[in-house]
């Protein structure tokens, strides 16, 4: 992993991200949109991955684009498209990451990091 190890609160537009999976890697990449009134607090907002296929596995870069999620209506028997919307998480300065959907986010350093390519995970 290529985690920015300062403990420094990250900057509005920099990026978090998280690494997860079970016989497989996965990486989710979040951008830093604002801060709570407080301070305590980000607002970060889910982004589009870049993939960049290597045999087994990818090498990932976050996009700029917030993450557009599909899914099926059967109502309307159509495809219905959601775009991702901010939510806040709490920084953890004594640390230097936070917690996302119960997994550690860490602020990426710019580097590609990497996944399990399609067909490879369970």
């Amino acid at each position: 992993m290529s985690m920015d190890t300062s403990k420094a609160r990250p900057e509005v537009g920099s990026f978090l991200y998280t690494s997860w999976g079970y016989d497989q890697t996965n990486i989710t990449f979040y951008r830093v949109v604002g801060f709570t009134p407080s301070g305590k607090s980000l607002k970060v907002v889910e982004v589009m991955t870049y993939r960049e296929p290597m045999g087994s596995q990818e090498r990932v870069t976050p996009s700029d684009t917030p993450t557009v999620y599909r899914r099926w209506n059967a109502e309307r028997t159509d495809m219905v498209e959601t775009v991702a919307q901010p939510f806040n998480v709490l920084w953890k300065p004594d640390r230097g990451y936070t917690t996302i959907a119960g997994h550690g986010a860490w602020k990426w350093d710019g580097r590609p990091e990497y996944a399990t390519a399609p067909g490879w995970g369970h």
